[in-house]
């Protein structure tokens, strides 16, 4: 399945780029995150990744999604808060690195900014993550971004057959 494969390779060159070490893919996890009056914040598939020689995590769970004309890749690496696919995705969005889209939209906007903080507050308290992981995460995952770009606008050199 070429599409699949092309799906795998892009999660796995981000992680490459962005964590600078190998990566072979493990497991496929279904995560579906949803408010506590049962609101749909985020749902799909995250791709778990054993990492070789990186200095300091053994795992990161990664995922595409499609925003605007394009796609944007997420590359979470474990660490003793974010243990899961779960937990990546709660991260992601504790870290605010997506929109929150609700799904069924609210039309109230302050009731739905209430209750995403009520969430974000939820889950920080939960993963007792501390603002400056929260803080590091961020410029982290913006450095990586970062580089992802400059490495996809950079002419790429051709590869030879092993």
């Amino acid at each position: 399945m070429p599409q699949q494969s092309d799906y795998f390779d892009s999660l796995e060159a981000a992680i490459v780029i962005g964590h600078k070490c190998q990566a072979v893919h493990r497991a496929t996890v279904f995560v579906h995150e949803r408010t506590e009056y049962g609101l749909t914040i985020w749902k799909g598939d995250v791709e778990v990744f054993d990492l070789k020689a990186h200095p300091t995590a053994k795992i990161c769970y990664a995922w595409k999604m499609s925003e605007g004309n394009g796609s944007k890749i997420f590359t979470i690496l474990g660490n003793p808060l974010v243990n899961s696919a779960q937990r990546a995705v709660q991260a992601m969005i504790c870290a605010d690195q997506q929109p929150i889209k609700l799904i069924p939209p609210l039309t109230n906007g302050l009731e739905l900014l209430r209750q995403q903080m009520e969430e974000a507050r939820k889950i920080i308290h939960e993963t007792q993550i501390k603002s400056e992981d929260l803080q590091i995460s961020i410029e982290e995952a913006q450095q990586n971004e970062l580089k992802f770009r400059r490495r996809r606008s950079a002419p790429q050199p051709l590869r030879s057959a092993e």
